[in-house]
């Protein structure tokens, strides 16, 4: 399974052009951020409980090894998650986003981590 993250501000529907061509190929899950393009929002501190409810979102629905592609913000989300539950994703790819706290003053337009992390 592949999850599709989007950023900051915008809905799942910016994965469209994504789902379309990937649709045939690969069991897709597009996500929108709580507060974004119809889910409410919820409270503080927001990053943790949304990385948090993606880990949720995982094990609810059993995904096995899913790999995480984020945009901006929600590449953060996908770190943010495996960190949170080391072994429960494959891989990720994070586009178009500041490493945030995985990496000081660096800037980066595509990051590709493994999600995998040793505690």
């Amino acid at each position: 399974p592949v999850i599709l993250i989007p950023g900051l501000g915008t809905s799942g529907a910016m994965w469209d052009e994504t789902v379309a061509a990937l649709r045939d190929r690969y069991e897709l899950h597009v996500l929108t951020l709580a507060g974004f393009g119809g889910p409410p929002a919820v409270g503080e501190p927001f990053l943790p409980r949304v990385a948090k409810g993606l880990v949720e979102y995982v094990d609810e629905r059993r995904l096995k090894s899913p790999i995480v592609v984020g945009h901006s913000l929600g590449g953060y989300l996908a770190f943010a998650a495996a960190s949170e539950c080391p072994g429960a994703f494959a891989g990720g790819n994070g586009m178009e986003n500041k490493a945030f706290a995985f990496c000081c003053a660096s800037t980066a337009k595509t990051l590709m981590l493994p999600l995998t992390l040793e505690r």
